[in-house]
């Protein structure tokens, strides 16, 4: 080397004839083929990466268009699908005798209900005209009439001594046709009738033992060996019971 730090031709010379080419050549060529092996690596990751990608995008875009055909095809055949004449007779036919067979077990309840709803109406009604009797400190009385074959009850009231007229608000109720009814009550004044008449304390003025009840019975229930009556009992302390029994 020399005196101004520069490398003399003869060093150089030395330091080129003493460098291994050979040891120099194998590092680089290892070098390349890390480095190839690092771009290959890369690449076949990138490439696969990709190629899952595309899958499921395929993936998807087929389970939609299975769903788009599906649908297609379900809603074909509902467009198309029908009922033949044969498959609605056997529908009516099956719903008929069902209905036969259920319809007796239906117009008996219907018949039962009716028969009770009528019974607890007059209950009520009962009910009803004394709790008025006892407001308002005026008699009060449930009447009833049969007008051109038809049985009707009412609540009147007295407005003076022996003058009676209809409860404000109330309608008079009428008693299915279909139904027998018998009135085992006194005789009340004013009306071509019987009737329980409830005093301001709520007792009954014109009570009778061997006249205090409304019976009401269905002639179909009895056919069918069923409770057929309803009796609705008054008592003198103004007590109105009603009672479920055959005839």
């Amino acid at each position: 080397m020399t005196k101004n730090g520069r490398l003399s031709y003869e060093s150089l010379r030395k330091y080129a004839n003493s460098f291994n080419y050979n040891e120099l050549k194998k590092c680089v060529c290892g070098m390349k083929i890390a480095v190839i092996y690092n771009e290959i690596r890369v690449c076949i990751e990138s490439t696969m990466n990709e190629i899952l990608q595309f899958g499921q995008r395929m993936q998807r875009i087929g389970i939609h268009k299975q769903e788009i055909h599906l649908e297609g095809m379900t809603m074909g055949k509902i467009r198309q699908r029908g009922y033949t004449f044969i498959e609605i007779l056997v529908v009516v036919a099956v719903l008929a005798v069902i209905l036969a067979a259920f319809y007796p077990g239906i117009m008996n309840t219907l018949e039962t209900r009716g028969i009770e709803n009528s019974a607890r109406g007059i209950q009520t009604t009962m009910q009803r005209a004394k709790f008025q009797a006892v407001k308002t400190k005026l008699n009060h009385r449930v009447g009833f009439l049969n007008d051109g074959g038809v049985w009707f009850y009412f609540i009147e009231r007295e407005d003076s001594l022996g003058n009676w007229s209809t409860m404000p608000g109330f309608i008079r109720k009428e008693i299915p046709e279909r139904l027998i009814v018998s009135l085992n009550l006194p005789d009340v004044t004013g009306i071509p009738s019987k009737g329980v008449e409830f005093s301001p304390l709520g007792f009954i003025t014109n009570f009778d033992t061997n006249l205090n009840s409304v019976s009401l019975q269905s002639d179909n229930l009895r056919r069918k060996g069923q409770p057929d009556l309803r009796v609705v009992s008054v008592f003198a302390g103004g007590s109105v019971h009603y009672i479920k029994t055959g005839s």
